[in-house]
């Protein structure tokens, strides 16, 4: 397991935090959609959804690039560790070092993923970044805990 700098991945939540009054806006009104079994509050205009619990506390957090399942980029504040959208998996990989779980896509059947992805732990939370197999950049970041 690779242990993340406290700077980086999670000072960067601390940060998040601060700005969740102005996501505050950008969800008045919004109702919890149900996705599967999972309910999430989204803000498309603003590239950010929140994965929520039974009880709608926040699960994770899903940071958008332009384009993905119709949400804006997400612009509020930078990328952990000084990425950008348009970073590829070797510049998070340079940043963040080794993934401790990691898949590339493809498959078959119920196996079938279409993209790959960097999942990043310290035992209590995750950076998971996706990238898009026709675009060389990051197309989706997720923040979590580990055990949710």
């Amino acid at each position: 397991m690779t242990q993340l700098p406290d700077h980086i991945a999670f000072g960067w939540l601390d940060q998040a935090a601060l700005a969740l009054p102005v996501y505050g806006q950008l969800f008045n009104g919004a109702a919890v959609q149900t996705m599967g079994e999972s309910p999430y509050l989204n803000a498309k205009a603003a590239g950010i959804s929140f994965g929520l619990n039974d009880d709608h506390s926040v699960r994770a957090v899903f940071l958008y690039a332009k384009g993905i399942e119709g949400f804006s980029a997400y612009v509020a504040l930078p990328l952990p560790a000084g990425l950008t959208f348009d970073s590829t998996r070797s510049d998070v990989r340079g940043a963040l070092g080794d993934p401790a779980l990691m898949a590339d896509a493809g498959g078959a059947g119920l196996m079938a993923i279409d993209f790959a992805f960097d999942r990043f732990e310290d035992g209590l939370r995750y950076l998971r970044f996706e990238y898009a197999p026709d675009v060389a950049g990051i197309r989706l970041v997720t923040i979590g805990r580990c055990n949710d």
